[in-house]
């Protein structure tokens, strides 16, 4: 069985309670630094998904392990264009 994680579907039933939002966000910044390390299919998704994570925590990580397009993607997801641009130029 193939099964994916899904956090925008869970916080969309618990976005009326903020500590509940806060520990889906630490939960998905983890995943996003999983996905990183592991290079697995899934980080494009979560990124896309705006999971809400910090970004400053996810570029160091992203950067670490040179996942650029993904770096690009969040920088775009967080309206800072030309940092993804700049990112994708390269």
């Amino acid at each position: 069985m193939n099964f994916r994680w899904q956090p925008l579907t869970i916080v969309k039933i618990f976005c009326f309670d903020i500590n509940i939002t806060y520990y889906f966000q630490e939960t998905d910044v983890a995943l996003l630094k999983l996905y990183a390390e592991l290079n697995t299919e899934g980080l494009i998704p979560l990124i896309s998904n705006d999971s809400g994570c910090d970004l400053n925590d996810c570029v160091e990580w992203l950067e670490k392990y040179k996942r650029f397009h993904a770096l690009g993607l969040l920088y775009r997801l967080h309206s800072d264009h030309d940092k993804a641009l700049g990112i994708w130029q390269k």
